[in-house]
């Protein structure tokens, strides 16, 4: 987070220039947003993905590098035992089902959702992405942007994902999802991989 280790008034004035640059706007609304902006970083152009959202002591913000050689991910790139993996890419030829991601924020639950997207399109198998907000733009792949601050947003994305003859959709968002709107039904029809944000298993669940 921006604001850790700092004064109220420096937290306040770098959370400012943050939201400046991924233009933010001051909203009052008390809900989840996104923005993005491109910087460079030792000659090379990144992108950063600003969040903000309400917390328990009052607006929480932060930002999210994009290094442009590193990200998205291969499966093979992310660091789990080889037995780990080969599970993943077997449920991977499932028709219908869930692959459920849950980890902690920024634990690496968005990187490994890209990483089993970047597996499916590599297949040629048709897919649909659903994210909130979108990290980078893929070939091969539908990709679809919702906001939470919008009435029915969510639910109209996953409308678009049943009605498009995708195979497989892909759920990703800054603060999780709910298994709501018709969602958890969808994993009935074809195979569905949703990011889950929850500090235990059990909280996944919930």
């Amino acid at each position: 987070y921006l604001d850790r280790g700092r004064t109220s008034a420096e937290a306040a004035a770098a959370m400012t220039a943050c939201k400046a640059v991924a233009g933010l706007a001051e909203s009052g609304l008390q809900v989840s947003r996104a923005g993005r902006a491109d910087i460079s970083i030792d000659g090379t152009e990144h992108q950063i993905i600003v969040r903000s959202r309400p917390g328990p002591d009052g607006e929480e913000l932060s930002a999210k590098i994009l290094n442009p050689v590193t990200f998205p991910p291969r499966l093979d790139d992310l660091g789990m035992p080889d037995s780990v993996i080969e599970k993943l890419r077997m449920a991977l030829e499932y028709k219908s089902g869930l692959i459920l991601v849950s980890s902690p924020p920024f634990s690496g639950g968005t990187s490994t959702v890209y990483a089993l997207v970047m597996e499916i399109a590599s297949q040629g198998r048709p897919l649909f992405l659903l994210e909130s907000p979108r990290a980078v733009s893929l070939t091969d792949v539908t990709q679809s942007e919702f906001f939470p601050e919008v009435d029915r947003s969510f639910a109209d994305a996953v409308g678009r994902a049943t009605g498009c003859g995708a195979e497989v959709a892909a759920i990703t968002a800054s603060d999780g999802v709910n298994f709501h709107d018709g969602l958890d039904k969808l994993s009935e029809s074809m195979l569905l991989i949703c990011r889950v944000e929850a500090m235990t298993l059990s909280g996944s669940l919930m």
